[in-house]
């Protein structure tokens, strides 16, 4: 079972990573 807090930090994280990098495929 998946926690949806976990979920919205996992979300969130890549999302900064997407702005840092602005390719989302290099932070999977």
């Amino acid at each position: 079972m998946l926690d949806h807090d976990v979920i919205l930090l996992h979300y969130s994280c890549m999302w900064k990573c997407a702005l840092i990098l602005e390719n989302v495929e290099m932070c999977l």
